[in-house]
């Protein structure tokens, strides 16, 4: 129970990792915040975990703020921060110069804006605090490279050069910020 009654907000909490952070941070005794734009999967892990469900577009300033002022109506801190939302599995591996332009600006939208403004939500109750930790998600994919995938890959490197900004930017608030870079990783949907 190391994380006993901190507040975690994940988002993309509702499937795959971001419900398996979820279950994580809920077993060692946090309570949740499951942030997800599929709200009937939110829902679903919320009452899996004993959190709350909140339906939340990461690319918008307003349902980001509306996300963590309802963390803060229903828990009144906000400790944690997974930045887990992200597109992955509705992109095709193709060409760079067949990539759509509104696919790449949507894969940015979502997996480089969505996290920057999920930080910005939450900064003025962490700096409140005087502490907090953002736990932003990047991918293996940008150490190698990876052919075919050019704008998943790019977004992802935007997420480590964001954290390492901003860590150095709000550090001095207390508020931590990494970023892990998963591998390909299956969650099984049964656990």
């Amino acid at each position: 129970m190391r994380l006993k009654d901190k507040v975690a907000i994940v988002t993309g909490g509702g499937i795959g990792l971001g419900r398996a952070y979820c279950k994580a941070l809920a077993a060692e005794g946090a309570r949740i915040v499951v942030a997800d734009i599929q709200v009937d999967a939110a829902q679903a892990v919320a009452k899996e975990v004993g959190g709350i469900a909140v339906k939340v577009d990461v690319t918008s300033q307003d349902a980001t703020a509306a996300m963590a002022a309802k963390a803060l109506e229903a828990y009144g801190a906000i400790d944690i921060l997974v930045n887990n939302a992200g597109m992955y599995s509705s992109i095709q591996k193709r060409a760079f110069t067949e990539i759509p332009l509104d696919e790449w600006d949507r894969c940015m939208a979502v997996n480089v804006r969505g996290v920057f403004l999920c930080c910005r939500s939450v900064h003025p109750q962490m700096k409140k605090q005087k502490k907090g930790k953002i736990i932003n998600i990047s991918s293996g994919t940008v150490l190698g490279g990876t052919p075919m995938f050019l704008h998943y890959v790019t977004s992802k490197a935007g997420v480590i050069g964001l954290t390492r900004s901003l860590a150095r930017e709000v550090g001095g608030d207390g508020i931590n910020v990494n970023a892990i870079t998963p591998g390909l990783t299956i969650a099984d949907e049964n656990q």
